[in-house]
């Protein structure tokens, strides 16, 4: 088994750890040549793909954003609804999506609401965070903002890691691993 040092999770196939690792860097090498939206994986680009087809793909009526799974776009509906309909039953609190609800209970009770703790959560979709600095990329998927901008040409990226590794092929470098990206094995 190999397995992920930032978060522990563990993966059967090494390719299945490379994009899981994308989820830490915001590294997004997949782009979709209709609307330039990047993706960690070509299945997540294929699965997109749907919303520029006819007829495919959940379309929200407020703003007309398309999505590729419905439960996605009843997530998205509650940002212009601010429907919330989990309730915290300690302190009657309110909430838009499961994650945030379970996390927030472990509040009252003390106990850590996923194996590994993520304190640091997206308000837009829910996802949570180990570190700030991974919330902070995280957050750059939602805006697009992408402030490290290559020197030599007019790419630029969400994370320092990211525009390093970018730069290296333009310098013919083999870019090493950065820490974010080691991985362990595990005994079967």
């Amino acid at each position: 088994m190999l397995g992920d040092v930032n978060c522990g999770k563990t993966f059967k196939r090494r390719d299945f750890l490379a994009v899981h690792i994308r989820t830490h860097t915001g590294e997004r090498p997949f782009a979709c040549e209709t609307c330039q939206k990047r993706f960690i994986s070509k299945s997540r680009l294929n699965e997109h793909r749907r919303i520029h087809a006819e007829g495919e793909g959940f379309k929200c009526s407020i703003c007309n954003k398309t999505f590729s799974f419905k439960c996605n776009l009843v997530l998205h509906i509650r940002t212009h609804t601010g429907e919330r309909p989990y309730k915290c039953l300690s302190c009657g609190k309110d909430f838009s999506n499961r994650s945030a609800v379970l996390r927030h209970v472990s509040i009252h009770t003390g106990e850590k609401p996923f194996p590994y703790e993520r304190p640091f959560s997206c308000n837009t979709c829910g996802k949570a965070f180990k570190r700030k600095a991974f919330l902070t990329v995280h957050l750059r998927t939602h805006t697009g903002e992408r402030p490290f901008k290559c020197p030599s040409c007019d790419q630029s990226f969400g994370s320092k890691p990211n525009l390093i590794r970018h730069v290296m092929l333009h310098t013919k470098e083999r870019p090493a691993l950065p820490a974010a990206t080691a991985s362990f094995k595990t005994s079967s």
